[in-house]
């Protein structure tokens, strides 16, 4: 859910020269909605699958319910997570027009990271139980 407040709510990076409507020349912020335009979408299911992880959990459904939707979320989130990396990291998105990074892309990339350990850690738990046979 962090992640996908700070997607939307906080400036990823400093923008100068950016296309804006009506061909007009934009210079300021990008959110991480803004600037991530493949990714975004990636991040925006990999957060649903996250809440959705939290209601399957609280309803106590079968645990191949939970067990299905902890791994489609351990698969989203460590995509999202290398995606993240590339995009903060390595490669900004527009190089061009990108001329700095905001605390908005390092927060991001530390929310999208945590998001995939806790997967990992979710799938370790299952695994866990059915060893014990709970």
């Amino acid at each position: 859910m962090v992640l996908l407040v700070l997607l939307f709510a906080v400036s990823w990076y400093g923008a100068d020269g950016a296309p804006g409507p009506g061909h007009r020349i934009v210079t300021g912020t990008l959110t991480g909605w803004q600037a991530l335009t493949a990714v975004r979408w990636l991040i925006l299911v990999t957060a649903l699958v996250a809440v959705s992880a939290v209601a399957v959990h609280a309803a106590s459904l079968t645990r191949q319910a939970v067990a299905a939707v902890r791994l489609a979320l351990l698969g989203l989130s460590a995509a999202s997570a290398v995606a993240l990396v590339l995009r903060v990291l390595i490669d900004l998105p527009s190089p061009d027009r990108i001329v700095d990074q905001k605390l908005g892309a390092i927060l991001g990339l530390a929310a999208g990271l945590g998001l995939a350990y806790g997967a990992v850690e979710a799938v370790r738990e299952q695994r866990a139980r059915l060893l014990v046979g709970r």
